[in-house]
């Protein structure tokens, strides 16, 4: 009888063992791959902003002699606006490459402050922008939760890029600046559709290039045939490549 009452005591210890040990298990936070792709994101975006910000007071320091008393507000706005990034990319895509944001932030954190040192009032334009790229940002993140959705308008988007980059070309609207024939005019509006062109076009090689992906790597110029199915997958990529010199020469 004490052998059956020593082995059910026996039992019910290694049983709580095991309980207490699968709820430590589970109470352990183990990060995982986008937790810590975002938190290295984070880290570098407050990086980047720091050395921003210190670039920025040296270059006021330089101006004036003297340290600022004040920071301006497009200033303050340009640091909180990757924050909004970041966060959005935790939301909508948190296994998005953790570099790419930190990198863009602190180049267009630079480029304020360069623009800042020479004309403070073109500094406070370049921050509206920022925002209004941002915003642009996180719609895109909203409105397209996977890029394979672009695949379909490929050849749509290849259209609109040419089209864009033809535009500076016609004579009623296009614009003549510098020297470059690289603007439109549209009442008070002046701006670069080359920009945009950039974007469709990069799109469009990326999603044909990714479908035909086994057929361009399979090119071979002592295989007819290999060679030419590769030539006649390459011939969209050609052309668009081809026009889009032209326009810009």
């Amino acid at each position: 009888m004490q052998t059956i009452r020593a082995n059910e005591r026996h039992k019910a210890s290694k049983s709580w063992q095991f309980q207490f040990k699968s709820n430590f298990k589970e109470n352990v936070y183990v990060p995982t791959l986008k937790n810590r792709r975002r938190r290295s994101e984070l880290g570098m975006i407050i990086l980047a902003e720091l050395i921003a910000s210190l670039t920025w007071l040296l270059a006021k320091v330089g101006l004036d002699s003297t340290m600022p008393t004040h920071v301006p507000l497009s200033a303050i706005w340009l640091l909180v606006l990757p924050l909004l990034c970041h966060l959005a990319l935790h939301v909508f895509a948190p296994n998005a490459d953790p570099t790419a944001l930190p990198i863009i932030s602190f180049l267009n954190a630079f480029g304020y402050v360069l623009i800042q040192r020479l004309d403070p009032a073109e500094a406070t334009l370049q921050s509206l922008w920022s925002a209004v790229g941002v915003l642009g940002f996180v719609l895109t993140l909203a409105l397209i939760p996977k890029i394979e959705l672009l695949d379909k308008y490929r050849y749509l988007l290849m259209l609109g890029g040419v089209i864009l980059l033809l535009l500076p070309l016609a004579p009623v609207i296009g614009e003549n600046i510098n020297g470059a024939r690289l603007w439109i005019h549209l009442g008070q509006l002046s701006f670069q559709p080359v920009e945009a062109a950039k974007i469709m076009l990069a799109i469009f090689f990326a999603s044909y290039m990714t479908e035909k992906r086994e057929v361009l790597s399979d090119f071979s110029p002592f295989h007819i045939r290999k060679a030419s199915g590769a030539l006649r997958a390459g011939g969209p990529i050609l052309v668009a490549w081809a026009i889009s010199l032209l326009i810009m020469t």
